[in-house]
């Protein structure tokens, strides 16, 4: 495993692993994390043994403002600026085949930042639609407007939320971003996901291109982690089918 640093387009100091398999491949997955997550998680260890055992190589890295990463507020466009970054990155490094699998609010992040350097695409719980934002707290945009921003603390850092994340949300046009995606696209969801409901999957599918696929896990949550090998077994089926298809 390799320890990577690199800048975002905007400047942004990230940090990242890339795993990559015994025998050299030009095929990478870049993994774009969830809101306030980490390339850190024990399903990532999990997932980057899996794909490098099946000839992948695995990059994952924490977007600005989360894990490691540099200092900044969270929002989907900043994150875009990353994974752009990451994915030139990547190409730099002579990678000629780029996947992204992006999780939730990772997965709205790869949406936005489709564009055809990137090869295939798998989502898990995605955000393809408004979601509350009650999660902030009953004071949120007093506090804000006082304070310039809220701190949402993890167990990883303290996470900057502006009124330009909130913004955000009215901003973005979700059916026109599904729309803009060209290539099939693989989306998982559990029915049990009391986060990002898997209702917003059965809509947004309907925008993707002829080829794209949901797969809907029975009693899946948000993290789908009690149901990894089933999700890492729909992941290599994708990429077995889709890479240099």
């Amino acid at each position: 495993m390799q320890d990577i640093t690199f800048e975002s387009l905007d400047g942004t100091n990230l940090v990242g692993k890339l795993e990559t398999p015994e025998i050299e491949t030009s095929h990478v997955v870049i993994l774009a994390h969830g809101f306030t997550s980490s390339m850190d998680r024990p399903r990532y260890d999990r997932l980057g043994k899996d794909l490098t055992a099946n000839g992948y190589a695995f990059f994952r890295f924490d977007f600005g403002g989360s894990g490691t990463s540099g200092d900044r507020p969270i929002t989907a466009r900043a994150q875009v600026l990353d994974l752009k970054a990451a994915v030139a990155l990547m190409k730099e490094r002579g990678y000629k085949t780029i996947s992204i699998l992006g999780g939730s609010y990772g997965g709205l992040t790869a949406l936005i930042a489709w564009n055809t350097d990137i090869d295939v695409l798998i989502l898990k719980a995605p955000v393809t639609a408004p979601l509350s934002l009650d999660f902030l707290g009953a004071n949120a945009q007093q506090e804000i407007e006082t304070n310039g921003n809220i701190i949402l603390p993890t167990k990883d850092r303290d996470h900057v939320i502006t009124q330009d994340y909130i913004d955000e949300w009215e901003q973005l046009d979700f059916a026109g971003i599904l729309k803009n995606i060209a290539i099939p696209t693989l989306i998982v969801h559990g029915d049990h996901d009391d986060e990002v409901p898997v209702e917003h999957s059965k809509h947004a599918i309907t925008f993707l291109p002829e080829g794209s696929h949901l797969e809907i896990i029975s009693g899946g949550d948000h993290s789908l982690d009690a149901h990894h090998e089933q999700v890492f077994t729909l992941i290599r089926n994708w990429l077995s089918v889709h890479v240099n298809s």
